[in-house]
């Protein structure tokens, strides 16, 4: 098995000759454009967790250049109808539906959005980047208007022995059973400015054999911000000796291979 990050919570996860993409978004920040439409738009399958504009904004064009379908809540399946996806395209989805491809079986589980708390808005909000990237500011203000959040999922991954668990924003619901003792935590590290005590606490939790961070890199500023991981990464180490982070670079395809003692239970 094989997880590249594409940047923000774009991720693929490809098993034999099967390829399957999660959020892409093309970076509304020059230094950090890495998404290849081309490469993309060839995956048959592509699945959204939330419909905020950095996981659903470029779908649209990414169909118009391939044969794929999209996997959405109902919210984001009628913000892509509204921008002129033929419904044909899109496949709605819910908490609980079951997903079986050739070389993957994806469970649906209800997530939510990480709330973001006052410290990090004061700090967003007061900062001299908002100068910076003030060309930015209208183009993110329209993109929370214009791209409803809708229903959070969260994806329960299983393919090539493996359970991955890949989610788009950090926030959990009191109301769902969530797997532990997966191989590979999907964890996006953006959203607030205690971000490292609630990764720790999530990943204790899921006891995954290793996290694969994303969503850390500052792919729409002045309101994203490259999130320092080092301090996770140390408190990581200490509590967790025995779970490998991975803090990716782009587009680098990182390879899993499956522990023979270590089962999947549906």
């Amino acid at each position: 098995m094989e997880v590249k990050w594409y940047g923000t919570a774009g991720i693929s996860i490809t098993v034999a000759a099967q390829k399957i993409v999660f959020d892409p978004f093309i970076s509304f920040n020059e230094a950090n454009r890495f998404l290849p439409l081309e490469e993309i738009a060839a995956c048959k399958h592509i699945f959204i967790t939330h419909g905020h504009f950095d996981h659903l904004m470029h779908v649209p064009d990414i169909l118009a250049r391939g044969p794929g379908k999209v996997y959405c809540d109902e919210i984001a399946a009628g913000t892509l109808m509204d921008k002129g996806v033929p419904a044909r395209r899109i496949e709605v989805i819910k908490p609980g539906d079951t997903i079986e491809l050739d070389d993957f079986t994806i469970n649906i589980l209800k997530g939510d959005h990480v709330v973001f708390d006052l410290p990090l808005i004061i700090k967003t909000l007061i900062n001299r980047r908002m100068v910076k990237w003030a060309k930015n500011l209208g183009k993110v203000i329209k993109g929370f208007v214009k791209y409803p959040r809708g229903q959070v999922l969260i994806y329960d991954i299983m393919a090539d022995g493996q359970r991955i668990l890949h989610m788009g924003s950090l926030g959990i619901c009191s109301d769902e059973i969530y797997p532990d003792s997966i191989d590979i935590l999907s964890l996006p590290f953006q959203g607030r400015s205690d971000i490292e005590d609630l990764a720790v606490q999530f990943v204790g939790k899921i006891n995954p054999r290793a996290v694969f961070l994303q969503h850390f890199d500052d792919s729409f500023p002045p309101i994203s911000n490259e999130i320092d991981t080092t301090g996770f990464q140390g408190i990581m180490a200490e509590m967790f000796p025995d779970i490998k982070v991975i803090k990716p670079d782009y587009l680098k395809s990182y390879k899993f291979q499956k522990q023979q003692n270590r089962k999947i239970i549906g």
